[in-house]
């Protein structure tokens, strides 16, 4: 807590100063002037919580003073000394919330009560605004969430919290709004600073009579609703998107969409979808980047033909071992995705984890284990990683570039667990599918065909056959046509209660668990 001792003598200035035990009053820090200009002055630089003053000094007396000082502190509480017994000063310095008028010469016992009193009041007076403050917040997030719902479905809640937040900030000037809608890939290393970028956004709203109320939404969004009582002149609302793209540039990848200007707060959802919108286009763009309907862009295609075709090429040039093509079609699938018109991110994702598999499929035609080629996880869970679409690109690269490093480098699969895993391929949604069956296909006994299939691929035959139909099961899970009751007898299970514990230990989930992951 900080004090300010105002005083013309230097004498009662210092005599105040080495006579009381500030600290133990809960006081840190003691400023000093010899008069009010000199107190405004340093007040200006400092946060001043208590002011103790005489009245009548030259220049700025301390009663003009303290009234100058509350106009930007309306909680400054002030003690006030004089030597004159004067009712008009102790009639104004009651109205100026002084919790007390001190005669000179001063009882140090008497200002020590006097203190004690005003740094009582001080903490009431942050206890107050502590509690206000959270009140607000909570009732302006509670607006701002519930604006990003439409009017419609609720209007009597949207107009109660806008009346109780207008109590708090005085404040009923919603006549247009702007939403924007930040998408963000990390909240975790954000999350902690959204106040304090929300405060200061307002703050730099503020000038331009604008104002903002944000709320987190679906976890990766957070909406910000500019809002003021006249329409927004051009470039505002893009100045605050860049406000946002600069305050949030150290805490990783994000998107940032502006939607459209609508009026009033029964329209604010529209703003608020429109946003949403261009959203939905994000991941074909650089991430961090600004979103708007003014600059969208022109795609260029809208046909899966063409990403098919370019797919039947690279699978080609893979088989073919021509690395030169393979990169060519890589570039091109990349550059047809980007200019995709109508495809939407999910049948992008869905178009490259089918290229995945069949590269896959491409390696183990050739006899290459994938032991040590690509990465543990599934590709359902790699391609549901990616951000942006090049991120993808980059992993379609990273996966074709394995592929050729280890066609020279790594050692052919042995042909025998070649022929045993394309028989699984072939068999494995068959419940009937046995170890003796798969035995008798390689012509050998089934202690030989254990024993002989974990010293080549450190995996037991059984391990290898439930691994190889719950990801099968993973890839049907992705399609929302397949029945979760059905998938189990699809993927060899004819106990659907058995395939939903293998699932859940395979993954850590049951297949429920996993398909609304999945499609959330």
């Amino acid at each position: 807590m900080n004090l300010l001792i105002v005083d013309d003598e230097e004498l009662t200035r210092q005599g105040i100063l080495g006579s009381i035990d500030f600290a133990e009053l809960g006081i840190n820090k003691i400023f000093s002037a010899k008069d009010g200009s000199e107190g405004i002055q340093v007040a200006s630089g400092n946060r001043i919580d208590l002011v103790l003053s005489d009245i009548r000094m030259p220049k700025i007396d301390g009663l003009t003073m303290v009234g100058s000082l509350q106009k930007t502190n309306p909680d400054l509480v002030a003690i006030f000394m004089s030597g004159y017994t004067d009712r008009e000063y102790l009639k104004t310095a009651l109205q100026l919330g002084a919790v007390n008028y001190i005669d000179k010469p001063i009882d140090i016992e008497e200002l020590t009560a006097a203190l004690k009193k005003a740094v009582k009041q001080v903490e009431e007076n942050r206890l107050r605004h502590d509690s206000r403050r959270r009140s607000l917040e909570q009732i302006s997030e509670a607006l701002a969430f519930q604006l990003t719902i439409p009017y419609t479905q609720d209007p009597d809640r949207i107009n109660r919290l806008w009346s109780d937040y207008c109590a708090y900030c005085e404040d009923d000037k919603f006549r247009y709004v702007s939403s924007i809608v930040v998408q963000l890939e990390d909240v975790s290393s954000v999350i902690r600073e959204l106040p304090f970028i929300r405060q200061r956004l307002s703050q730099a709203l503020a000038p331009r009579h604008l104002h903002v109320i944000s709320s987190e939404k679906h976890l990766y969004y957070v909406v910000y609703h500019i809002y003021s009582g006249q329409r927004h002149q051009p470039g505002q609302i893009q100045s605050a998107a860049n406000f946002l793209r600069e305050a949030l540039s150290s805490f990783g990848r994000f998107y940032i969409a502006v939607g459209k200007t609508e009026g009033g707060i029964d329209k604010a959802y529209l703003s608020f979808q429109s946003a949403i919108f261009l959203l939905q286009r994000a991941f074909f763009c650089r991430p961090c980047s600004i979103l708007t309907h003014t600059d969208a862009p022109v795609w260029e295609s809208d046909s899966l033909a063409d990403l098919q075709d370019l797919r039947r090429l690279l699978i080609d040039a893979l088989a073919d071992r021509r690395r030169e093509s393979a990169d060519s079609c890589c570039a091109r699938i990349l550059a047809r995705s980007r200019g995709s018109r109508e495809l939407l991110p999910s049948q992008i994702k869905s178009f490259y984890i089918d290229l995945f598999r069949e590269i896959d499929q491409n390696c183990q035609k050739q006899g290459l284990s994938k032991s040590g080629l690509f990465p543990p996880e599934s590709i359902m869970d790699q391609i549901n990683a990616c951000f942006c679409l090049d991120d993808l690109g980059q992993k379609l690269k990273e996966r074709i570039l394995a592929c050729f490093e280890n066609q020279n480098r790594q050692e052919p699969e042995n042909q025998t667990i070649y022929l045993i895993k394309n028989y699984i391929s072939r068999h494995y949604s068959r419940s009937s599918l046995s170890v003796k069956e798969i035995a008798d296909y390689a012509n050998l006994s089934v202690s030989y065909l254990c024993t002989f299939f974990k010293n080549e691929t450190d995996q037991t035959l059984n391990n290898y056959l439930t691994d190889f139909r719950i990801e099968r099961a993973k890839q049907l899970l992705s399609d929302p046509r397949n029945r979760i009751s059905e998938i189990s007898g699809m993927v060899g299970y004819s106990d659907g209660n058995y395939f939903s514990k293998s699932f859940r230990k395979s993954t850590g989930l049951s297949p429920t668990e996993f398909r609304e992951k999945l499609w959330k």
